[in-house]
């Protein structure tokens, strides 16, 4: 379906827009007919705002009405110098469904940015379009009409509530010739932000929504052509509040790796920060900024002790004696990365640092946030804290992300090939239900061994690099590993300059030279250390160290050379070191706790002057947090075993006297024995238990192989290993009702390295119901590192069909309907591998596809979604409470499976849970984070929980319950599988081939795909060739 908009358009020139004060008597206006709705639904003095407003808003945003619940969304930012406006920035038209002709919901999307210059206001930029459903907008333009303005028609609003528009209306406004500028301040312009105490629900008042209706649908025409719905801006959503606590299980108190922190009185002001000659690393900056505070903290600064982010942005608490400074700041240079000789004089820097007051962070909002009487969390607010809280750290120890590593804070271990594993500890200020809390976890990383470079080059290679020459892939293996490693130089004494490898040179040391005066005198390299350092260079026959560009190269032979200390490892690791990794990290429930504990007492947060310089307390002691032990569901099996159900104990059970419910038919199969130290007759006896063994457990399993002939499409097993007895007898909530479809999807992105590698997409959704448990699933090659699924709804114009959609949700709704006969009535799509930063990105972008897939199947086809992301890589631990306690921890030492915990780590408002579903094997149990993201399926947070933690019970591979929920899980292995249809011929310098992928008039993505990079893909298998019956590529093993 598609949007008709005619004569949609924005000015492309300044228009001058002013405002006037107008009242009118008629009782008939938009205004006052929607005044009298406020009246009911507001608070008192938002009623006196909105009346001292009279009409200027609706005359600023062509005679729009307004309802104010927070008008933050619209009018960000808003200054009144001497009476007069000079900067407006206004956002947002609409947002509108139509059902059935008449508009229902209308949000504020984003449209205009507007500012005021010579005492009138301009537009001056589009920035977005409205989203709408079966709706035919004329017309929609923005009228720039003369009327005077008074500096109380928009003042400082940002926190009172939420703006929702209306209906934009065609009407012209009186013009004026004479712009007026009013010098009376309203009384409540400098007031600090005030909430509601009732903020209004369009959904939750039938009366009040049908008078919006009215309002809404006045002149307004309909239509019933096709449309093509528009992401929305972000601004215009707002995800789920938290529908209430859970209360089903057994209660318990768990600790959490969360330490209380007490939000600062103090007022915080920002600086931006200017420094030239302008440099990239951060470490350079902290350095300048470190000396320039050292040399004036107190003779121009104050006596301030700032926070510097080690880019444009320096905090301070309180003012500093002026608006805007130059200083001058020299230091050494230790590193020369771009060559430049010999010279044994080391060079000094003279850096020009301008400091200018920004604005003042606004910890009222964050405070109003963590209270839960504003939506948006105040993002600028907690990098500030977060900024103090690093300062400490980064200077005592090397920092990677948020994390903090040192050799001294655990023993080092060897991972092989010149690498070594640091320990170190992650840190992060989060929003909670109790407050501000300091997230901090230990952690373990590679860091690259501070060797010299021959013993470095000798691991890399594991043999004596003196017994043969180097093979042209040993110099490309060396060449990997070392470009942008920084090294110092060991033959002058105590000068240990610092250079960075930027490659090595094709020629052995031997045969380098190099010009060393004007005159043109050239000289070996191995002849110039000799004579210059007294140097006599023994491995002659391995290639320098290139440490210049190649104008002015500059060459160091690897002899004289060692690796810093403190560099991180960003490459990626092979098996061996992945495995040697896993060891370090891997830490008992209790040893990890105390790791902790000892962290923070070794941070001494009371001590850190940089807190102390703010009025930042944190709390040493691990937060305690209630929590609940969800019981594990009952699971069928067939009625012919001796067991026909069973119930889980601590998250795991045996097929021990069970049949599978539905066992599937093996006719045909061959075992294939590639070890020659395995005799055939042990070969046949696997072979025949192996199948005595698949009867057993309820297959029809024929009991000798035979060879098939060769097939294209291999034939799938099917079957169902158990299904959950409250699927069977209907008792699942918002799923047993009306035919349920769930989804799971993830992306997979290639390792650190790979940058021309596409990113993998995979989608799968269950095929059966009410049992939930077969999933069919598709995958698709995107651009490098696009997260948002690209192709789930697909619009491509066909040379015989003409325009063709599809994408993969689309033939996921067309596999479920087939295999159950029934449209799916309810969606429920679980969202793996996202990050709290593309929360509304995903969700604008995926739901809206969502939307447009059931759309294109039937008209008037939108059932209700419920979208959840779930997040493993955060760094949140529960602890038993009393680890000795044998009723409360698994055999590991781990939370028992099917805790959960919604409150105070928990955001303030919004929908989210971590759930342990999984009994502990090895290591420390990671809780899964689930957080609505949409929800129009009404889940209270006992279903949705009970939901999760029951589906984590039907996992296919094993008879455990797994870590996170099936669907997600089988995402990211069909994610993860399909990297090996991936045919890419790389070259040295990362290059790919081009193939033709697309080549057969596909539509790019589904079944095929050519993305950035010039990859080649192969094709994969359409949804007909990957369906119930014949599931090549789906994760679902039975």
């Amino acid at each position: 379906m598609a949007l008709q908009l005619e004569n949609v358009r924005p000015h492309h020139h300044q228009v001058p827009i002013m405002v006037k004060k107008k009242r009118t008597g008629s009782g008939n206006t938009v205004l006052e007919r929607l005044q009298e709705l406020l009246a009911m639904v507001l608070h008192s003095e938002l009623r006196e705002v909105l009346n001292s407003m009279g009409e200027d808003v609706v005359g600023c945003l062509n005679r729009v009405a307004v309802v104010v619940g927070n008008t933050r969304a619209v009018v960000d930012i808003i200054r009144a110098v001497e009476g007069k406006v000079h900067t407006i920035q206004a956002e947002g038209l609409l947002s509108i469904r139509v059902v059935e002709g008449q508009v229902h919901i209308i949000q504020v999307v984003g449209l205009l940015t507007i500012r005021a210059v010579e005492d009138q206001v301009h537009i001056t930029q589009v920035v977005g379009l409205p989203s709408i459903n079966r709706v035919t907008i004329k017309d929609v333009v923005v009228h720039a009409p003369e009327v005077e303005c008074h500096s109380h028609t928009m003042a400082d609003l940002g926190g009172v509530a939420d703006v929702v528009f209306l209906q934009v209306h065609q009407e012209q406004f009186p013009s004026c010739t004479k712009p007026h500028m009013s010098n009376t301040k309203p009384r409540w312009f400098h007031q600090p932000h005030r909430e509601l105490a009732h903020p209004l629900s369009l959904r939750r008042s039938g009366q009040v929504q049908q008078q919006f209706q009215q309002l809404a649908t006045r002149d307004q025409s309909s239509t019933s052509q096709a449309i093509q719905i528009a992401p929305p801006s972000s601004k215009s959503v707002r995800f789920p509040l938290r529908p209430g606590k859970g209360t089903y299980g057994d209660r318990c108190i768990v600790k959490a790796n969360h330490f209380f922190a007490e939000l600062p009185d103090k007022d915080l002001h920002q600086y931006d920060v200017s420094i030239t000659p302008e440099v990239t690393s951060r470490g350079v900056n902290r350095a300048v900024m470190f000396e320039l505070v050292t040399l004036y903290r107190y003779s121009h600064l104050g006596g301030r002790l700032p926070a510097y982010d080690g880019r444009k942005s320096l905090y301070t608490a309180g003012p500093l004696p002026f608006a805007s400074r130059t200083f001058e700041i020299t230091l050494q240079d230790e590193e020369d990365s771009l060559g430049g000789g010999q010279g044994t004089q080391r060079r000094e820097r003279l850096f020009r640092v301008v400091i200018k007051f920004a604005a003042r962070a606004d910890l009222h909002h964050l405070a109003m946030f963590l209270a839960g009487r504003q939506a948006d969390a105040p993002q600028e607010a907690l990098q500030v804290l977060d900024i103090v809280l690093r300062e400490l750290p980064t200077t005592r120890y090397s920092p990677v992300g948020r994390s903090f590593y040192s050799p001294n804070l655990g023993r080092r271990q060897q991972l092989g090939e010149g690498l070594e594993s640091w320990r170190g500890f992650y840190q992060s200020i989060r929003p909670t239900q109790m407050g501000l809390s300091l997230n901090i976890d230990m952690s373990s990383t590679a860091f690259i061994e501070p060797l010299p470079v021959i013993d470095f080059v000798a691991q890399l290679l594991n043999r004596d690099i003196s017994v043969r020459p180097l093979s042209d892939s040993d110099r490309v293996k060396i060449k990997k590993a070392l470009r942008g490693v920084k090294v110092e130089v060991t033959h002058r004494g105590n000068m240990r300059r610092k250079y960075r490898i930027s490659g090595l040179t094709s020629q052995a040391t031997r045969e380098l030279s190099f010009p060393v005066d004007d005159r043109g005198t050239v000289k070996t390299v191995v002849q110039y250390f000799l004579e210059t350092y007294g140097f006599s260079i023994q491995h002659t026959t391995l290639p320098c160290l290139q440490v210049g560009n190649q104008q002015r190269p500059n060459y160091l032979p690897m002899e004289v050379c060692k690796i810093v200390e403190g560099q991180r490892y960003s490459k990626r690791l092979n098996e061996k070191q992945i495995t040697a990794l896993l060891k370090v990290t891997c830490q008992r429930p209790q040893e990890r706790e105390l790791d902790i504990l000892r962290t923070v007492s070794h941070n001494a947060y009371h001590e850190d002057q940089y807190a102390q310089e703010f009025g930042i307390k944190i709390d040493e002691r691990l937060a305690s947090v209630e929590a609940r032990v969800l019981p594990p569901p009952r699971l069928k099996y067939h009625d012919s075993g001796r067991e026909k159900d069973v119930l889980p104990r601590v998250g795991q059970w045996n097929m021990m006297n069970k049949k599978m419910v539905n066992g599937g038919r093996v006719n045909n199969w061959a075992c294939i024995n590639f070890s020659r130290n395995v005799q055939d007759s042990a070969a046949r006896g696997f072979c025949h238990e192996l199948a005595i063994m698949c009867q057993i457990s309820g297959m029809d399993f024929a009991l000798e192989p035979v060879l098939p002939p060769l097939t294209a499409r291999p034939e799938h097993v099917g079957g169902r290993n158990t299904v959950l007895v409250d699927a069977l007898t209907r008792r699942i909530p918002l799923v047993s009702d009306r035919p349920t479809i769930i989804f799971g999807a993830d992306v997979t992105h290639p390792h650190p390295g790979e940058d021309s590698s596409p990113s993998i997409a995979a989608v799968v959704a269950s095929q059966d119901w009410p049992e939930v448990t077969k999933y069919a699933g598709l995958v698709s090659a995107q651009a490098h590192r696009q997260e948002l699924i690209q192709d789930l709804f697909k619009v491509w114009q066909d040379p015989h069909r003409g325009t063709v959609t599809g994408g993969m949700i689309k033939e996921l709704l067309i596999s479920f309907k087939r295999a159950t006969g029934q449209k799916p009535q309810r969606i429920i799509f679980y969202r793996d591998g996202v990050s709290e930063g593309q929360f509304y990105q995903v969700l604008l972008y995926e739901l809206d596809a969502i939307r447009k897939a059931c759309a294109s199947l039937e008209p008037n086809y939108q059932p209700p979604v419920t979208f959840v992301v779930v997040q493993k890589r955060h760094h949140t631990r529960l602890f038993a409470n009393n680890h000795n306690d044998q009723r409360t921890v698994d055999r590991s030492g781990n939370i028992l499976p099917g805790t959960v915990v919604d409150s105070k780590i928990c955001h303030p408002t919004e929908f989210d849970f971590y759930l342990c579903s999984h009994a502990g094997i090895q290591g420390t149990s990671r809780p899964a984070h689930y957080h609505v993201l949409w929800d129009e399926n009404k889940f209270t947070a006992d279903e949705l929980q009970t939901l999760t933690n029951n589906l984590c019970y039907t996992y296919a591979r094993c008879t455990r319950s797994v870590s996170i929920v099936p669907p997600a899980y089988y995402a990211h292995l069909a994610a993860f599988r399909a990297r090996f249809y991936m045919e890419p011929e790389t070259s040295d310098s990362g290059s790919m081939a081009s193939g033709a992928a697309t080549s057969r008039g596909l539509p790019p993505g589904v079944r095929s795909a050519r993305v950035a990079g010039n990859v080649a893909v192969r094709p994969l298998p359409a949804l007909k060739e990957n369906s119930v019956n014949n599931a090549s590529l789906r994760p679902r093993v039975t």
